[in-house]
């Protein structure tokens, strides 16, 4: 474990916002209704665009979108949670200033992103 002594200041802006609310809640509505939106908008886009892409692109065209669109579907399964993890240790070894179990995090996601590519 490090003193400290390599770790940059915090700006006062950011020391500020975080002792007035430390925990996000004050965020936490804006989140969600960003989230919702951004969902809504995903499930809209979803019926929306097939229509437009095989009305003015043929059905070829949207069989190709479609396989893209599984390709991506499926390469989140295989991510099994993996980026949720990397970020609650990497925000967590950043903040506990351990830059070894870091390094070592941050390697073995790479691993395995890889292996599951190469799958």
């Amino acid at each position: 474990m490090s003193n400290g002594d390599d770790v940059a200041p915090a700006s006062p802006a950011g020391d500020a916002a975080l002792a007035k609310d430390p925990t996000g809640q004050k965020r936490q509505g804006k989140n969600l209704a960003v989230g919702w939106i951004a969902k809504i908008s995903m499930i809209i886009s979803g019926f929306v665009l097939p229509r437009l892409i095989s009305d003015n692109l043929g059905a070829t065209q949207l069989g190709i979108w479609d396989f893209g669109w599984s390709l991506v579907a499926y390469f989140r399964l295989f991510g099994m949670g993996l980026a949720s993890g990397l970020n609650r240790y990497v925000a967590r070894y950043d903040a506990e200033n351990e830059p070894e179990l870091l390094k070592q995090i941050v390697a073995t996601a790479g691993v395995i992103q890889i292996g599951v590519a190469l799958i």
